[in-house]
């Protein structure tokens, strides 16, 4: 099963098609900011292009997490999205004479309520997050046609240890009892 994150009006046949607005006809209606429909490890390959910009940053996590709990180990996501300092550059530079679109890379577009752009995409940030997540092999590229945006590839590795359960092994030990010194 392989899903399309936040698909628009870019359907994708092979994919499931989720967005949280029902006027665009996705083959789901999913708000993809809370816990999502998917059994653990259920999941082969996830699209979330060009969506993420519109979420909330502090979501980031619990999404990522989402993310990392319905892919199948190994299964693959992609992330794509405007490179907040290209498009900021771009704007001040006016390039191409296109200071309008380069303002909708930042903002978005504004056609509906859900086409703002509410956070500063900067991969440095976003691959540690996914890193922090658990993914692995993380990989970023610029577009080919758009190179103020940025494509990353990753894939689910395994998750890094909570804080709990890392103080949890040191108080109370591992399986055969044994103490981590902390």
């Amino acid at each position: 099963m392989k899903l399309n994150l936040g698909c628009g009006n870019s359907k994708l046949e092979g994919y499931i098609n989720i967005d949280c607005d029902e006027t665009v006809k996705p083959d789901q209606v999913i708000n993809i900011c809370s816990f999502l429909p998917w059994e653990t490890d259920s999941i082969e390959k996830i699209l979330f292009l060009h969506t993420i910009e519109h979420l909330e940053k502090r979501l980031y996590p619990t999404i990522f997490s989402e993310l990392h709990r319905i892919l199948q180990p190994d299964g693959l996501l992609i992330l794509a999205y405007p490179e907040f300092e290209k498009c900021a550059r771009n704007w001040l530079e006016n390039t191409h004479g296109k200071r309008d679109f380069w303002e909708m890379t930042i903002y978005g577009r504004q056609s509906c309520p859900s086409d703002f752009h509410v956070s500063i995409m900067n991969t440095v940030e976003i691959k540690d997050m996914l890193d922090r997540t658990g993914f692995k092999n993380i990989q970023s590229r610029e577009e080919i046609a758009a190179p103020y945006n940025t494509i990353v590839e990753c894939q689910k590795g395994n998750p890094l240890p909570r804080y709990e359960e890392i103080l949890d092994k040191g108080i109370f030990g591992d399986k055969h009892g044994n103490s981590a010194r902390i």
